[in-house]
This record gives C-alpha cells, sequence and structure tokens, in this order.
C-alpha cells in the first residue's frame, strides 16, 4: 500500500509498538492523493513562509486541472510573473480555507510569492533563514529575477552579524551596482573621438589646446 496521508501518526504508532493502526482506504486519481497529502501537510500549520507557497502553488495547479471551469487566470504556475499575473484564487482559497483554515489573504500571498520569485531564487533559499522569513521573501521578491539568486547567495554567505533582512538590502545594493553598465573612460573617449578627426582637424585641436595652455608650445607628435 501506499501511504496517501498521516505519515506522523504512523510514524508515533510505530514508537508505541502498535501492531495495527485504524486506516482508510483512499481510491481516487494521483492528482486527488497529491491534494490530501498537500492538504495535510498545510493543515498543521508548521510550514515556513517559502514551502507554504510552494505547496500552496503546488495545490493551485493541482485545483486548476480538476476544477477548469473555476480557473481565473491563464498560464501556469511557476513562471516568474508580475503581481498582475497572479491567480486572484477566491473559489480556490475558499476549498483551502475549508480543508486547511488557511485564509484567502494568507493564499493570494504566498502564491504572490512563489509567482514573482525565480526557480533559481527558490532552489538558492529553500531550507535557508530566508526561506523561513516572510519579510526577507518579499524583499527578493522586488528585486528583478536574474538578480534574485546572487543577492539571496551574498546575503547568507555575509556574517550572521545583522537580521536577514538588512544582509539581503546590503547584498542587493552591491548586486545592483555590479550589474550596472560600465561607463566608459573619458580619457578613452576622448582617444577613441581624436583618432577619429582627419590630420587636418587633428592640427586645429592642437592648436586650440594651446591656445588655451593645455599644452605646451612643442611637437606634441599626435598630429600623426
Amino acid at each position: 500500500w501506499l501511504l496517501v496521508a498521516g505519515a506522523h501518526r504512523l510514524a508515533a504508532a510505530r514508537q508505541l509498538g502498535w501492531a495495527t493502526i485504524a486506516a482508510t482506504v483512499f481510491a481516487g486519481s494521483d492528482d486527488l492523493a497529491l491534494l490530501r497529502e498537500i492538504d495535510e501537510n498545510l493543515y498543521r500549520h508548521t510550514l515556513n513562509p517559502l514551502d507554504e507557497a510552494v505547496f500552496l502553488a503546488m495545490r493551485a495547479e493541482i485545483y486548476r486541472r480538476l476544477h477548469p471551469e473555476t480557473a481565473q487566470w491563464k498560464g501556469r504556475l511557476g513562471q516568474h510573473a508580475g503581481p498582475g499575473a497572479v491567480p486572484k484564487a477566491r473559489p480556490f482559497a475558499a476549498d483551502v480555507a475549508e480543508r486547511t483554515g488557511i485564509g484567502r489573504r494568507t493564499v493570494e500571498r504566498a502564491l504572490t510569492r512563489f509567482a514573482r520569485l525565480s526557480p533559481a531564487a527558490r532552489d538558492a533559499i529553500r531550507g535557508t533563514e530566508i526561506a523561513r522569513s516572510g519579510a526577507a521573501i518579499d524583499l527578493l521578491c522586488d528585486i528583478a529575477p536574474a538578480h534574485q539568486a546572487p543577492v539571496a547567495q551574498a546575503a547568507l554567505a555575509m556574517p550572521p552579524r545583522q537580521p536577514i533582512v538588512k544582509r539581503l538590502a546590503s547584498a542587493k545594493a552591491v548586486e545592483l551596482e555590479l550589474a550596472a553598465p560600465a561607463v566608459p573612460d573619458p580619457l578613452e573617449r576622448a582617444w577613441v573621438a581624436y583618432t577619429r578627426l582627419s590630420v587636418e582637424d587633428r592640427h586645429t585641436f592642437i592648436d586650440r589646446m594651446r591656445e588655451r595652455g593645455y599644452l605646451h608650445r612643442r611637437r606634441t607628435g599626435l598630429v600623426d
């Protein structure tokens, strides 16, 4: 038999030395079995914010397959999207609330977090202190997808002298600064512009530099 739900109860019964335990045989599709397994994890209310978001996103995808008539969104969960692409989840949230006791706002917030975190970022923070902090996840969600994982990894590598949210903010500033387009060297730009001048224009340029006192009256070697 494949255990669908009740792993903690089964483990406790084994520790107590029970030879038998009451069980209910479940007959249903793989999606329904997975839905029950997810609901049991959600019902305990012991998941961290990241795991809660992942489980609710999985549940939303299964619910969409089982009840396509209630879907209020297009596309698939798990692809990075802005807040406008997050499902409203009203019928879905009502089902979650009935089965797990999780409120609508909590459901929508979790789905928003999942949709806005890149897959690389979710992998980078799984099992870390960022995954346990809703505020840290929300800060990470505000960063462009390409920078989320590097910022998270940099913050986690910092000494834990400050709260993770502050370390994330510092890592975000450094990452965005490093990712900014390099400003060309002004001397290099000036040299490129000079080399594009004709010989006559180079003479004119040097004469003007001398007139303004920037060059001494000696052969510069720049014209040729």
